[in-house]
């Protein structure tokens, strides 16, 4: 690591001298100092300074000047690194007036040589920022990220600042940007894009006319670039070939060389030459690390992947809904009680009278008489469960013999026939249990299939406006992708694990989509070095609660249970289950209660659906231990509450300084096996309370206004602390001995950023 750390720094360090030994001799020197001053906040600062002094002296500037503007930033930079401390865009802005008070005033005469002066200075306080941005971006954090758009600019403004410098520089009678540019144009048409190498030509060129004021080299820059971007669908010698020829047909056709030789034409020759030279692995590693290109397979993937979830999960949903059909069918197929009667009679027609001698009167002469005064027989039998003497009609006692073996068979078969009623009830009851969970399971399927099947749009222009903006915080971003879907945005980034500050990467993503957004999940990746980030739309609000409860005197545990629960990415729920009585058993009825609904509300399903099961599995249970349920579910987008209530007390919603009560009137779960809760819904804005209470708070106290009133008058606004205020008026009411267990559950919206 210390190796690849080295090599990187001593690159950055000679990247810098060169491009301070090139513009040395512009400007008076001032492009030389931004240089110098925007090299020491990424390079070694005592070699920047070595350089800049040695290229100080080349140029003929005077030696008090450049040692003034040295020292300065040596010292500066010195006492910034001892403090640990970097430089940000105000303290180099002013360094660089600082160290540039001596140049100001040293031999300046006269009002048009401080005029020069300042001048100068300006233009290099602009290069000093563009050299930052451009340091940072290329030789910081390197080609492989794509850099911002602010970033683009500086490096485009350095790419003309250093053609026009090395337009201005010459070895052995050479330009020495004829010899850069040819290369540089292959290098980006091949690993980058057309579009940059044609910006690549354009640019160069305008630095070649800053200097010579001829339109003839640049236009050849151009073609250059159309060479390369053409012959690039062949391969890349004969891009090099092409570029060559360009330069030996301006040079004939425009005369473009003075004193044109063949040898003119060397600089190309050799700059085409020595791209060809360049290993192929090179190019690829190069294009990997600078083209990033959109990939749309993978997006494509994601889209069919959805589509073809979408039409399984309906699939699934029907099977599920048949499934219920079927059990609820099954359920409704138990023998009515009239059909019982007949079977009964004509059991005893067929068991009693089959061999009596009156059956031919009793079955033909007086067949309706006898029939009605059986189904009268057999229907006390049902209704009370047995028949006796007593039952038996005047006219049928007269005419038959066989009474006491008449009543034993409508007897044994009504008790058979009870008891099939009693077993067929608890299958049907199971059958709809089962029902009705599968009638859920359908309804969250089609939910499922409904949001998969919503188009998903990716956005490229945000996507890149995100890298671009991380990457320019110095967080280093490998991959964006923004989604929407419907009303949903989705943010997934993978960024450095070095990098990674959650507060930065909440603060850009914000920015950049226009929402505020939070990070929801952060994964591992199969590199140690990134991380994969989700980032979805922060709610509008968040609730804090607080719980305050007592026993019931003479009791030392309480049926009371509360949960308070996040059952989706919005959405919260908070309930107080209020077990009757009090002890283990209640205790032990509401906790399970409660447990059953948050994961059923975790699950999905809809409030009826949750609160019907419960109800079935709870009176399954055979005991008389019933539980009251007080539910409130938030959604911290839209601020909408649902109260949902089964055999529960009051509860009460302050908004502003008005109390309101939220009433129910359902029964408890487990009295009746169909049971139908109370639903109400409420609007909340910031700063509203929502308090449940157990039986126990309103049967202690006696006065509901009293409750009601001390909610109304706090000026408390944490829930804990309203919570013990309630509990505590509820227990001087009753002298601290409550009639009943006492739960008292408060909570609170507040908007996000604005929490107490």
């Amino acid at each position: 690591m210390l190796k690849k750390l080295t090599k990187k720094q001593l690159c950055l360090n000679l990247s810098v001298a060169l491009f301070m030994l090139a513009c040395q001799n512009l400007f008076d020197g001032s492009l030389l100092f931004g240089a110098y001053l925007g090299g020491v906040c990424f390079a070694n600062v005592y070699f920047c300074t070595a350089v800049f002094v040695i290229c100080g002296l080349l140029h003929g500037a005077s030696i008090w000047v450049v040692i003034s503007k040295a020292l300065v930033v040596l010292a500066c930079t010195v006492v910034y690194r001892l403090l640990k401390r970097s430089f940000n865009k105000w303290t180099v802005a002013l360094l660089y007036v600082v160290a540039n008070v001596f140049y100001l005033v040293w031999r300046t005469d006269g009002y048009f040589a401080l005029f020069d002066k300042l001048s100068w200075l300006v233009v290099g306080f602009a290069f000093t920022y563009v050299c930052i941005y451009t340091y940072r971006a290329v030789l910081v954090r390197g080609l492989r990220y794509q850099p911002a758009l602010d970033e683009k600019i500086a490096i485009g403004l350095f790419v003309v600042v250093l053609s026009y410098a090395l337009a201005k520089f010459t070895v052995f009678d050479y330009n020495v940007l004829q010899l850069v540019v040819p290369f540089a144009l292959l290098f980006v048409s091949v690993t980058v894009d057309n579009q940059t190498a044609f910006v690549a030509a354009t640019l160069f060129g305008v630095g070649h006319l800053l200097v010579y004021f001829a339109f003839e080299v640049p236009c050849m820059y151009v073609v250059m670039a159309l060479s390369c971007v053409l012959m690039n669908n062949l391969n890349r010698f004969v891009s090099a070939v092409a570029v060559v020829i360009c330069d030996v047909l301006f040079a004939y056709l425009f005369d473009i060389y003075p004193n044109f030789t063949v040898y003119s034409l060397l600089p190309t020759f050799v700059s085409a030459t020595a791209f060809c030279l360049v290993p192929g692995k090179v190019i690829r590693n190069a294009a990997d690390m600078l083209c990033q290109k959109q990939q749309y397979s993978g997006r494509m993937v994601i889209t069919n992947f959805c589509k073809s979830l979408s039409q399984k999960l309906y699939r699934l949903s029907d099977v599920f809904f048949a499934m219920k059909s079927t059990f609820v069918s099954m359920a409704m197929q138990a023998v009515s009680k009239q059909d019982a009667q007949i079977a009964i009679v004509k059991q005893v027609q067929a068991s009693v009278c089959n061999d009596c001698k009156q059956k031919s009167n009793c079955w033909r002469n007086n067949l309706e008489n006898t029939e009605s005064s059986l189904l009268r027989l057999t229907e006390c039998a049902l209704s009370r469960g047995k028949v006796t003497i007593l039952d038996i009609s005047p006219t049928l006692s007269f005419r038959c013999d066989r009474l006491s073996f008449i009543l034993s068979t409508i007897n044994t078969h009504a008790e058979s026939f009870l008891s099939f009623i009693k077993k067929s009830k608890e299958t049907d009851g199971n059958r709809l249990l089962i029902g009705e969970q599968l009638g859920g399971v359908s309804q969250i399927m089609q939910n499922l299939a409904n949001d998969c099947k919503t188009k998903i749009v990716f956005d490229q222009s945000k996507e890149k406006q995100i890298a671009e903006d991380l990457t320019f915080h110095n967080v280093l971003t490998k991959e964006t992708i923004f989604l929407e879907q419907g009303d949903s945005v989705s943010v997934i980034v993978t960024v450095a694990r070095a990098d990674y500050e959650q507060a930065v990467v909440e603060r850009i993503v914000s920015n950049a989509v226009k929402k505020q957004m939070q990070v929801q999940k952060v994964e591992s990746t199969s590199s140690d070095k990134w991380i994969c980030l989700y980032l979805a739309p922060k709610p509008r609000f968040c609730v804090n609660y607080g719980v305050a409860s007592a026993t019931k005197q003479g009791s030392s545990l309480s049926g009371d249970t509360h949960s308070f629960v996040k059952v989706g990415d919005s959405k919260v729920m908070f309930a107080v289950c209020d077990g009757m009585g009090s002890g283990a058993e209640a205790e032990k009825m509401s906790d399970t209660t409660i447990g059953l609904i948050e994961n059923f509300y975790k699950a999905g399903f809809d409030n009826d659906v949750i609160l019907n099961c419960v109800n079935k599995l709870l009176g399954s249970f055979n005991t008389e231990t019933f539980t009251a349920v007080d539910v409130c579910v938030v959604d911290l987008q839209t601020g909408l509450a649902d109260f949902i209530k089964l055999g529960a007390s009051n509860g009460m919603v302050k908004c502003g300084g008005q109390v309101q009560y939220v009433c129910g009137s359902s029964l408890p779960i487990g009295i009746l096996d169909e049971t139908k809760p109370s639903i109400s819904t409420k609007a909340l804005c910031d700063g509203d309370v929502v308090v449940l209470l157990s039986d126990g708070a309103w049967d202690s106290v006696g006065n509901a206004d009293l409750l009601a009133n001390c909610l109304a008058q706090t000026v408390l606004v944490n829930p804990q602390v309203i919570a013990n205020d309630l509990l505590s008026m509820v227990l001087r009411q009753c002298n601290s001995m409550p009639k009943d267990d006492v739960t008292v559950l408060v909570a609170r919206l507040n908007q996000q950023g604005d929490q107490q």
